[in-house]
């Protein structure tokens, strides 16, 4: 459905990456968060939620690591704590926090 949209916004982007973090289809919201970043859409907060929730349901800890820091160090978002959640989250999957 996604393909067929002759717009694509950034909400769009945004909530189907979110919606398929959501409902466990990791490698399908990861592909589109490459395809997001290979037609330069502008990435925000929000679209990182989705994408460290996927890393979370994958046990993808160093990728998770990997994209909490781009956001910082590429694309200046500043971390809230949604994010900080998340990483709580991934690092508790691993059984890093009790």
């Amino acid at each position: 459905m996604f393909n067929w949209l002759d717009v694509n916004e950034i909400i769009i982007w945004n909530n189907i990456i979110n919606g398929l973090a959501m409902h466990d289809h990791v490698t399908y919201a990861l592909c589109l968060f490459e395809r997001m970043k290979n037609v330069k859409e502008k990435l925000y907060g929000i679209t990182f939620v989705g994408i460290l929730s996927n890393c979370t349901h994958m046990g993808l800890v160093r990728d998770g690591f990997l994209y909490f820091q781009s956001m910082v160090d590429n694309y200046l978002i500043v971390l809230q704590i949604k994010h900080y959640g998340c990483m709580m989250d991934l690092l508790g999957i691993i059984g890093l926090i009790y």
